[in-house]
């Protein structure tokens, strides 16, 4: 796909987007906010959706820049599919950003967010392309969810526990009441 039909899609109007202002002020005067519109486009025409979506999220002057439309997700689950990754096959509704990242796609995008589609040491990155990744390992990953299971179990644990206790109070106070009204 040509360049300039890259960008079509993914940007608006340069007249109708120069006229929006940064919402929060910035200090540091190099900063990335701080770069002409038009720069800000030709970066955005060169992401894929995920970081696109990111970047869209940022700020509502990149919200109102950054383009985030059906031909960019179609573009994004077709290259995952041409490189042999995971892509959404249940309820894939295209037409919005909010539908489109229903529970399936989120689980891509968090995937890929702690690097765990990539190969370990200089096999490279498929986040950072041209990189060698620098991500969590799977294990580390598991090693924190792992703790966060137990703790959840845990937490259910004590619950469930405080519950049966209460329950059983309760119970006690019932009794302790029948039997101080009918002097047993």
């Amino acid at each position: 796909m040509e360049q300039n039909q890259l960008m079509k899609p993914l940007v608006g109007t340069l007249s109708s987007l120069s006229r929006t202002k940064p919402a929060i002020s910035i200090p540091n005067k190099r900063s990335f906010i701080r770069l002409p519109t038009e720069i800000h486009m030709h970066i955005a025409s060169l992401l894929s959706y995920p970081d696109a979506l990111a970047l869209k999220h940022t700020n509502s002057y990149l919200y109102s820049l950054v383009r985030t439309n059906l031909p960019l997700r179609v573009d994004w689950i077709i290259e995952r599919h041409e490189k042999g990754l995971a892509v959404p096959r249940k309820n894939c509704v295209l037409r919005t950003d909010e539908l489109f990242c229903n529970s399936e796609v989120n689980q891509i995008m968090e995937r890929r967010r702690w690097h765990l589609e990539c190969k370990r040491g200089r096999a490279g990155c498929r986040v950072v392309e041209g990189s060698s990744c620098g991500g969590l390992s799977a294990q580390q990953l598991l090693k924190g969810k792992r703790l966060m299971l137990i703790l959840s179990r845990g937490g259910i644990y004590i619950e469930n526990r405080v519950l049966f206790a209460g329950a059983l109070l309760g119970l006690i106070a019932l009794l302790w009441r029948f039997f101080i009204n009918h002097n047993v």
